[in-house]
């Protein structure tokens, strides 16, 4: 294999035509579907993964029919939350969960002391089953990474902490800490330690600066501004907003508000391509270490990793005059990957597809994921 110095790279950047922008997407698609990982024979590997994923359906059967033992016991008894409550793991348990699907972060509370006895029977035999098959779906999930289907097995991992959101193997396994009675990431738990706080509209503050962030006031080199003083300072670059999350820092000069929405996108984005290829961006071996505990998510607080760097700037001109001695044919594109520097660089301005107005932003953003 010839590996080209990363020096050397042409930069990725998304013109303003379509062309080339759908045929690199196509690559890079073909790319991950092309990394999964064959162990057997042609025909072998499409039997073995049928029988895992008859097993599968097995699994998710059985506990259907239990889950339908406590509807009847909260039919009879015309417990009405109950029989939703059923019918909403059944529904999960019928229909795989999304990769994007969001897991509740609050830690279950124990059923208080004073329920009700059918309070308490059908929501502790409900708690029971959904932890039993989600031991089962996880045991599966072993054995299929055992087989070399990657992403199968994630997949499963997924479904486990659906079915069970406390289960410390699978929540581990995707990158979650536990941090007093919510399930964080490891970025998450650091700021919170600091007495941080994410804010919807600012991103991560110190719980003390959110009073008078909300009150029009800004927190620049160590000194207290209104947010226009803070917004003429922060036109140059130089003092750009710098928004940090998991795995993204973004600093613009445009707004600090659309830094953090910028950062929520790229999260987003992030976490759907992580778990739809989790077969391309790790290999079963890897992924075997993360099952049997050895790997560094399961010690402690885990290590942070490096942040992806974004750069957006307030408008298209400035974006030109600040890359056009790298990129002489600036003028045409919409963002760029330059990989020298591992830096994606935007701007604030209409999109060029009103119909997929992130499409740029994403396009760029796989580039710096590969």
């Amino acid at each position: 294999m010839i590996t080209v110095p990363a020096d050397s790279r042409p930069p990725q950047y998304s013109r303003k035509s379509g062309g080339r922008h759908a045929h690199r997407s196509v690559f890079c698609l073909a790319v991950v579907l092309l990394a999964q990982p064959v162990t057997a024979g042609p025909q072998a590997v499409p039997r073995r993964l049928e029988l895992f994923r008859g097993q599968h359906a097995q699994l998710r059967q059985t506990h259907v029919t239990a889950l339908g033992k406590i509807r009847k016991f909260c039919l009879d008894r015309e417990i009405d939350e109950g029989v939703k409550a059923v019918d909403a793991a059944i529904q999960l348990a019928r229909v795989p969960p999304a990769s994007s699907i969001q897991l509740p972060s609050d830690v279950a509370r124990d059923l208080p002391g004073d329920l009700p006895p059918d309070q308490r029977q059908w929501q502790s035999q409900l708690r029971t089953l959904q932890r039993k098959h989600a031991q089962a779906l996880f045991v599966l999930s072993r054995r299929v990474l055992k087989a070399g289907f990657t992403s199968f097995a994630f997949d499963l991992v997924r479904e486990t902490a659906v079915t069970d959101p406390d289960s410390r193997t699978a929540r581990k396994l995707l990158g979650f800490v536990r941090f007093g009675n919510r399930w964080v990431t490891p970025f998450a738990s650091r700021q919170l330690r600091r007495r941080h706080v994410w804010h919807k509209t600012f991103g991560w503050l110190p719980a003390t600066h959110v009073e008078k962030y909300e009150s029009g006031q800004r927190y620049f080199k160590r000194r207290w501004v209104s947010a226009d003083r803070e917004a003429e300072l922060r036109r140059d670059f130089r003092n750009a907003w710098e928004v940090r999350t998991d795995h993204y820092l973004v600093r613009t000069n445009h707004s600090l508000e659309e830094g953090v929405v910028l950062a929520e996108h790229l999260e987003t984005f992030h976490r759907f391509f992580h778990s739809t290829f989790a077969g391309f961006f790790k290999s079963p071996e890897q992924i075997q270490k993360l099952f049997e505990g050895t790997s560094r998510v399961t010690s402690g607080v885990p290590k942070l990793v490096r942040p992806h760097v974004v750069h957006y700037y307030r408008d298209r001109d400035e974006y030109r005059r600040t890359l056009r001695r790298r990129i002489p044919q600036i003028d045409i594109t919409n963002g760029l990957y330059m990989t020298d520097d591992r830096i994606a660089y935007f701007f604030h301005g209409q999109p060029a597809d009103p119909l997929f107005p992130r499409a740029t932003l994403f396009h760029e953003a796989t580039h710096q994921l590969l």
